[in-house]
């Protein structure tokens, strides 16, 4: 979906809850993690639960807040979120254009674009910057620059404790380009849990626990880990017990249906890509269903919007649909129907993850 799109939706869902003034329009993105987002950044870590929220995101809300002052805060969340899409964007069309081609290559962002859950790009989550420091890491170790691969890299990890998919990729990549025993060994495989432990460090001194960002994954958001094996039989089995008509039992196959296609791409890719994309990609899908919400009718609650950021996946769904029309057009339109299906019962407040 384009931006014009979800201005449009916004107008309507404003409209029909009688918002007419732009400040009432923009508030209705203000939902879930977006409420969390802003609180941090205005008042620090307050409470253990806002330990799962890494810190990077709403650090850079509260820089531009000081600024610009109370109002913009929300808009700057929005600002900084949508900046980061586009810079994702960018760094898919550039591994992209490296990896498959110009064609597959801006394929894969129209594909990724109108994902079902690509609407969490426009909204003020961590998922626009998280992708773009992720994908331009690895465009950065792909070109054997590993400077800015292992900054891009530490940025990520301040953003989200998913960054640790990044460090085999970029330890792979050394190796393959350069060999085992080089002096960038250190930097690169250590990004990532540096920025974890600065992160850690800082939940010790303010809280005496420096593990209470997956203490709280258990104890404020009720996800525990469990065999991954188990996942999809579960989540499957809780989807066939919710109502017909149930917009849960609707996100919630959307989400095992993410699951199922990324998990088929990666393991048809495994000899046709990169390995680092590979390892990427395992990791991703890892993180997405190995601490599910144990409680209530989200099993898989935000595996759809963690596999937004595979980017390997796209690329291959790229390279398998390029120059068959008779499949792009009937994919990019069902993806991109769904999503603004679900952008209009996010701005209504329904849980859309």
């Amino acid at each position: 979906m384009t931006r014009a799109g979800y201005v449009a939706i916004t107008l309507a869902v404003g409209l029909a809850h009688g918002r007419h003034d732009p400040a009432a329009l923009l508030d209705s993105w203000r939902q879930w993690d977006t409420g969390w987002y802003l609180d941090i950044s205005r008042r620090g870590y307050f409470d253990p639960a806002t330990a799962v929220f890494f810190p990077l995101y709403p650090a850079a809300i509260a820089g531009i807040a000081a600024v610009l002052g109370e109002p913009s805060r929300l808009a700057a969340a929005l600002v900084l979120a949508n900046g980061g899409a586009l810079a994702a964007i960018v760094g898919m069309v550039a591994l992209g254009v490296q990896e498959v081609g110009e064609a597959a290559g801006r394929l894969s962002v129209l594909l990724f674009l109108s994902y079902p859950f690509a609407f969490y790009l426009a909204a003020a989550y961590t998922e626009g910057p998280f992708i773009a420091f992720a994908v331009w890491s690895v465009v950065m170790a792909r070109r054997g620059r590993w400077g800015p691969a292992a900054g891009l890299a530490f940025l990520a990890g301040l953003t989200r404790v998913t960054a640790i998919i990044l460090i085999l990729p970029l330890v792979w990549e050394l190796g393959r380009q350069r060999g085992w025993w080089n002096p960038w060994l250190a930097p690169l495989a250590g990004a990532v849990p540096a920025a974890v432990l600065l992160f850690m460090a800082y939940l010790w001194r303010r809280f005496g626990d420096p593990l209470l960002f997956l203490k709280e994954q258990s104890l404020a958001w009720h996800r525990h880990p469990v065999d991954i094996f188990t996942v999809l039989p579960r989540a499957a089995a809780r989807i066939l017990r919710l109502p017909l008509l149930d917009e849960t039992r609707w996100v919630q196959t959307a989400e095992v249906t993410a699951v199922l296609l990324f998990a088929a791409l990666t393991v048809i890719a495994v000899r046709r890509q990169p390995l680092s994309f590979t390892l990427f990609m395992v990791g991703l899908l890892y993180l997405s269903v190995a601490s599910p919400i144990t409680t209530g009718p989200y099993y898989l609650q935000s595996a759809g919007r963690f596999l937004l950021a595979a980017v390997p996946g796209f690329l291959y769904a790229a390279r398998l649909l390029a120059g068959r029309r008779y499949l792009e057009l009937p994919v990019l339109a069902a993806g991109s129907g769904l999503q603004a299906f679900f952008v209009g019962l996010f701005l209504n407040g329904h849980v859309i993850e």
